[in-house]
């Protein structure tokens, strides 16, 4: 097996969901969130190839998503550390992704 590459996988539950709609998209409009920093500082630690993030509140518009990579993976307090994402896929809870499929 000359020149194998090993590939990390990671999932993690980060437990950003929320209660209300929209709650999410508030709390991540800043760098200040503690649970989202708290979040991309263990998944950029253990820096995984691929990562399956659950417990993350969707949005179809992606609007919380956006915030979080835009305000979280290249900044967190403790250090500089960065994650290159090169491509990431954000679906619909299990729920919504069945119906479609009936």
């Amino acid at each position: 097996m000359a020149g194998a590459e090993t590939v990390r996988f990671a999932t993690f539950n980060a437990s950003l969901n929320r209660g209300s709609e929209g709650a999410l998209i508030n709390d991540l409009s800043t760098p200040d969130n503690a649970q989202a920093q708290a979040v991309a500082e263990i998944i950029q630690r253990s820096n995984p190839d691929v990562l399956l993030l659950n417990e993350f509140d969707y949005d179809p518009n992606g609007t919380p998503q956006s915030y979080f990579s835009k305000t979280t993976w290249g900044w967190v307090k403790t250090e500089p550390l960065l994650l290159s994402i090169p491509m990431s896929i954000w679906l619909p809870p299990i729920p919504e992704l069945l119906l479609a499929l009936i």
